[in-house]
């Protein structure tokens, strides 16, 4: 019987507790509630990389607090719930949805517990298991040359809460963070754009709109230079001397994270 008197229970916590701690509570009773499908996605951002990866589904998972040097959220299964994920969703639309969901899922488990009617815990497979590593300034570059639309507007739903997605232009130390993302229905496409990381402002919509992987574009509302204001596309466009511009156009570049075998090097206009 797994009788709950003594509980340690945590949630999005990001650090390995102390075994010291760990030590003083008996097994069932260090319980951690993790919002996806374990093992799918340990790590610190499972609610981000499950919305960039375009999942339709995930879920909240009750696992076991294990001990410093077994790795994050690889502890024992006590229950699961599969949660789907809203279209258009984004980390602050679903993380209320989780966090809810996961609460009570844990307070199921409890309950379970004291009445002597929860099931066993089941070990993970570590084969099937995926990874959900913390934002970083890597993840955030965009890579026009291995993403397409779909992909460029899943990441920005995912992670600019906490850190905007972002490309390089006009050298390799100017960034520019991207909102308001959309992608650009193929009728509407820009035929100008003739190449990945092209950008051009559409004057009619007011939206910049670039070349991305598989033919694809999107559109961007609004803009963060480096050491600037976040301002409409049409402001930003319309300070960009015309000199960096080539044929009225604009290039975006991976900057430092470029990778010789797939992108090409970034020339002055």
């Amino acid at each position: 019987m797994h009788h709950p008197s003594q509980l340690l229970i945590v949630s999005s916590l990001g650090r390995f507790i102390p075994w010291k701690v760990l030590k003083k509570f008996h097994p069932s009773r260090k319980l951690n509630v993790h919002p996806s499908l374990i093992p799918n996605y340990r790590g610190a951002g499972p609610i981000q990389w499950a919305i960039a990866d375009g999942l339709e589904e995930t879920g909240v998972s009750i696992i076991e607090v294990e001990k410093v040097g077994m790795g994050y959220d690889v502890g024992d299964i006590w229950a699961q719930k599969t949660v789907p994920i809203p279209p258009g969703a984004t980390y602050p639309s679903l993380m209320p949805i989780l966090a809810e969901e996961g609460s009570e899922l844990l307070i199921s488990v409890l309950r379970n517990m004291i009445n002597g009617t929860q099931s066993d815990s089941i070990e993970q497979d570590p084969d099937q298991a995926t990874e959900a590593p913390a934002i970083d300034a890597q993840i955030a570059v965009i890579d026009w040359w291995r993403w397409n639309a779909k992909k460029v507007e899943q990441v920005s739903r995912a992670i600019t809460h906490q850190k905007p997605i972002y490309s390089y232009v006009f050298d390799h130390e100017t960034t520019l963070q991207l909102f308001d993302v959309s992608i650009l229905p193929k009728e509407h496409h820009n035929l100008r754009l003739t190449s990945i990381g092209m950008a051009e402002l559409n004057w009619k919509s007011e939206k910049l709109e670039v070349q991305c992987n598989s033919d694809t574009q999107v559109s961007i509302g609004s803009v963060k230079q480096r050491n600037k204001k976040l301002m409409p596309a049409r402001e930003w466009w319309l300070g960009v001397n015309e000199k960096k511009k080539s044929e009225g156009m604009i290039q975006f570049h991976m900057g430092p994270w470029r990778d010789e075998t797939i992108h090409p090097e970034f020339k002055h206009p």
